[in-house]
């Protein structure tokens, strides 16, 4: 239970996700802090040890101001719930302290006889299953259904109507997605999942927004799939499930085309305009693009960073001339957008204006 989970895709075919934590009732809100924009949401078990500590835990969470933070309380605290085992009763502190013991012996290896450790094996199983069957109470279906556990909302004085922990994940797919009023249609594999940075920085990207900035001068890229050949193949597919999950591609007299920003329309055309718009404004100092990013994988768009660079090639792909990269080496235009989206990436943009016989002669060329 304890880490990071996926949430079924959004209606644009976006994943995001929630981590589940333990917390003690006298939490401090730092701990309650997301460490990640890449997550839309928290749920902390509660490790209330008695009915005292819950009602502590309950007006702290009351006092809160509303956001996609859980808690999972037991109602009368952790040590009510107990096993008995050979006539002993034990509670949860009981059976980890037993779980941490036996896991001690164990690690003896070859010390121990063959005869010891298999009892000690079925001691181990034994205990683990004791953790679970209270875990369950406390944490799960048979605690929600007979009122032993209660879910909360940051900021809510009631608890969550719900029974069940898939009952609990409906609750929050639906309150998570009404966050992110402004996403559009991710339909590429491993490039949908909010918290998944693997193709953020890709080479992959790069020869995609390469295509993107170059489709015009170069016609081996003038398709609905920038040029590929198979459409089965790793980059069509994502081309298609980016751009062409979004109808970027539009067929003119002369042949496929990308639409301009201005032939878009709804949340896409918002956020081409805002990626335009925020790379081409005159600014006294160069432009820092991880903050774009970070306003972009936030609520209210929450978009998988590595999707951005395709996004952006598609708002400036007529403007690169008149824009100039900093704090980096690399002259390569594609690279450096792709990079900028990266975590912690420190590239600024700037816009550079020519004089009018500069133009002039960009015109000519």
């Amino acid at each position: 239970v304890l880490g990071e989970h996926d949430l079924d895709p959004s209606s644009c075919g976006i994943i995001r996700s929630y981590s589940v934590s333990l917390l003690t009732p006298h939490f401090s809100h730092e701990q309650l802090n997301f460490k990640t924009n890449l997550l839309s949401a928290r749920v902390f078990l509660v490790l209330a040890k008695s009915q005292h500590e819950v009602q502590i835990a309950k007006a702290r969470i009351q006092e809160m101001a509303k956001r996609n933070i859980y808690f999972w309380i037991p109602v009368q605290g952790i040590e009510i719930e107990t096993v008995v085992d050979n006539d002993t009763t034990l509670n949860l502190n009981d059976l980890f302290c037993r779980y941490l013991a036996i896991n001690e012996q164990l690690k003896q290896g070859s010390a121990l006889s063959e005869d010891l450790r298999r009892q000690l094996d079925a001691k181990w199983e034994s205990n683990r299953q004791a953790i679970k069957k209270i875990l369950l109470t406390l944490y799960g279906r048979s605690g929600l259904e007979t009122a032993k556990c209660q879910i909360y909302q940051a900021g809510s004085v009631e608890p969550l109507s719900c029974n069940s922990w898939h009952g609990f994940k409906e609750l929050l797919y639906a309150e998570i997605n009404e966050l992110y009023s402004q996403e559009v249609p991710i339909r590429a594999m491993n490039m949908n999942i909010l918290r998944d940075e693997k193709y953020s920085g890709s080479t992959k990207i790069v020869k995609l927004v390469e295509r993107i900035l170059k489709f015009e001068e170069n016609p081996d890229y003038q398709t609905d799939l920038l040029g590929e050949q198979r459409e089965t193949s790793e980059p069509a597919a994502l081309t298609d499930g980016i751009l062409g999950a979004n109808q970027l591609f539009i067929q003119r007299s002369n042949g496929w085309d990308i639409k301009l920003v201005e032939e878009t329309e709804g949340n896409l055309k918002d956020l081409l305009k805002l990626l335009h718009d925020t790379f081409l404004r005159k600014r006294e100092n160069p432009y820092q693009v991880n903050e774009l990013r970070n306003k972009l994988v936030s609520e209210p768009y929450g978009l998988p960073a590595c999707t951005l660079p395709l996004f952006a090639a598609v708002a400036i792909r007529h403007e690169v001339k008149r824009l100039r990269w900093g704090s980096t080496n690399e002259s390569n235009f594609s690279k450096n957008l792709v990079k900028a989206f990266t975590e912690n990436s420190g590239l600024t943009i700037r816009l550079f204006e020519f004089s009018k016989k500069q133009s002039e002669m960009l015109c000519i060329t």
